[in-house]
């Protein structure tokens, strides 16, 4: 069964069948080879011949190591917010500027009512009852085991 995700059918992720667009060009991962070459290896580990053959796609290697930082510069839009439309010129690291990160930075400021909306999410899910203690920031818990005992023990 395939699945259909709006989002990913209007990013061009996904295809109208369900199925994922594997990108046939594009940077590498940080660390990693472009695609195209086979390494053989005797027993004792040494290499001893090499095979290119065509990797059928535009690939370049990463310039840079992404920043793992919040409101780093990732060198990709892997683990960002899907459903913040970012602008064309966002979308491409190289023009990324210290000016644009402190202004993302900034706008990054906690929703107050993200606390109540997810203890109403348990609630929901399983009647969890919400524990306020002393005018201090409570989380949220969500107890999806069948005893408290279990929880504990884990």
């Amino acid at each position: 069964m395939q699945i259909r995700v709006s989002i990913f059918l209007k990013e061009k992720i996904q295809n109208p069948n369900g199925h994922f667009v594997l990108q046939t060009s594009g940077p590498v991962p940080y660390g990693f080879e472009v695609p195209g070459l086979i390494r053989y290896f005797n027993a004792k580990g040494q290499e001893v011949r090499r095979t290119r053959f065509p990797s059928g796609g535009n690939y370049t290697s990463a310039l840079r190591q992404g920043s793992f930082d919040l409101s780093g510069d990732r060198v990709t839009i892997l683990g960002t917010n899907m459903y913040n439309t970012p602008s064309s010129q966002e979308m491409d690291p190289s023009t990324t500027s210290n000016s644009t990160r402190k202004q993302k930075q900034a706008d990054t400021t906690p929703n107050p009512l993200a606390t109540e909306e997810l203890n109403l999410l348990a609630k929901l899910m399983g009647g969890m009852e919400v524990q306020k203690i002393l005018n201090v920031d409570a989380g949220f818990k969500v107890n999806l085991l069948a005893l408290e005992q279990e929880e504990e023990g884990m």
